[in-house]
C-alpha cells in the first residue's frame, strides 16, 4: 500500500509539473516559421578622436526557442521603436575590469526637441507599459537552450525571481562569453555577421570590429556607483551610441506578442 501511495504522489507531482509546463507552452499559437527572422542592428558614434564609426550586426532570431520574445522584438523593430535609441550602459567584470560582458539598450532615446549640438546629449526614457513572459529555463521554459556567448542577443529584465516576467523593450548584446546568466535570461538571437566603418575605411573582420568597439567602450565610459544583479560594475558611456534597426521576416506576418 505504501508503494502504491508513493507512486500516486509521484504521479501527481509529475502531472502537476507537466501541467504547469504545458500550460505555459500552450499559451502560444506557434506560427509556421520555416526561416527564422533576421534583425540588423547598427550602432553609430563619434569616438574621442572625432572619428565617425558605425557597426552593423546581423542576428538570427530563434523563433523556435523563444517565440514570445522574438515576436515582441519583431513588433518593436517594425514599428521603429528602437530607431534613435541609444546604448545606455556597458557592464564590466568585477574580476577583470578590462572585460566588458555586455552592452545594453532599448530604454532611452535622443530627445528630438532638445539641442543636440553639444557633446552631452539630451535623453528621454523610452519604454512600453506591458511585460512579456520570460522564456528561460528557471522560469519553466525548457525549449530555450541558447547560451550567453559572444554575440548573443538577450532580453533584459528586472533582477530576481520577481522580475522573471518583467521584460518589455530592454535588451543586451554579449561582448564576451557570460555563462553565469545561462538559463536565467531569455537569449533569443545569435550573431550571424558583422560589418563596419571607421571613418571612410571598411572593416571586414568581425573579431577586429568587436575588439575596436570594446576598446572604445572601455576608454570612453565612466564607472558609476551602480552594479548589476551579478555584482558587475555598470559603466555609463561618455559617447552617444545611436541605434537603428531593420528586420527581415522572410514573408512571415508576426502578430502582436502575448503580454502578461
Amino acid at each position: 500500500m505504501k508503494k502504491i501511495a508513493l507512486a500516486l504522489v509521484v504521479c501527481l507531482v509529475v502531472g502537476i509539473m507537466a501541467g504547469c509546463t504545458s500550460g505555459f507552452m500552450s499559451e502560444i499559437e506557434m506560427l509556421n516559421v520555416t526561416q527564422n527572422p533576421e534583425v540588423s542592428i547598427t550602432l553609430s558614434y563619434t569616438d574621442a578622436e572625432s572619428v565617425e564609426k558605425s557597426f552593423t550586426m546581423v542576428f538570427e532570431l530563434h523563433y523556435d526557442k523563444a517565440p514570445i520574445t522574438v515576436t515582441n522584438f519583431v513588433n518593436l523593430v517594425q514599428e521603429g521603436f528602437y530607431d534613435n535609441t541609444i546604448i545606455h550602459t556597458c557592464n564590466v567584470s568585477k574580476v577583470s575590469t578590462s572585460d566588458i560582458y555586455y552592452i545594453a539598450g532599448g530604454k532611452y532615446e535622443l530627445d528630438s526637441e532638445a539641442d543636440q549640438t553639444s557633446s552631452k546629449k539630451s535623453l528621454i526614457a523610452s519604454t512600453k507599459d506591458y511585460h512579456i513572459k520570460g522564456e528561460f529555463e528557471s522560469n519553466g521554459w525548457t525549449e530555450n537552450d541558447l547560451k550567453h556567448l559572444v554575440g548573443a542577443l538577450v532580453m533584459d529584465r528586472d533582477s530576481g525571481v520577481s522580475g522573471f516576467d518583467s521584460a518589455n523593450t530592454g535588451y543586451y548584446i554579449c561582448m564576451n562569453d557570460y555563462n553565469k546568466r545561462d538559463g536565467n535570461y531569455a537569449g533569443f538571437g545569435t550573431l550571424k555577421s558583422m560589418s563596419g566603418k571607421i571613418g571612410d575605411r571598411e572593416i571586414p573582420s568581425q573579431d577586429s570590429l568587436i575588439s575596436t568597439f570594446r576598446d572604445d567602450m572601455m576608454g570612453m565610459s565612466n564607472t558609476s556607483t551602480a552594479t548589476d544583479a551579478d555584482g558587475n560594475s555598470v559603466k555609463i558611456p561618455n559617447l552617444t551610441i545611436v541605434v537603428t534597426m531593420t528586420v527581415n521576416t522572410f514573408g512571415v506576418t508576426y502578430p502582436t506578442a502575448k503580454h502578461v
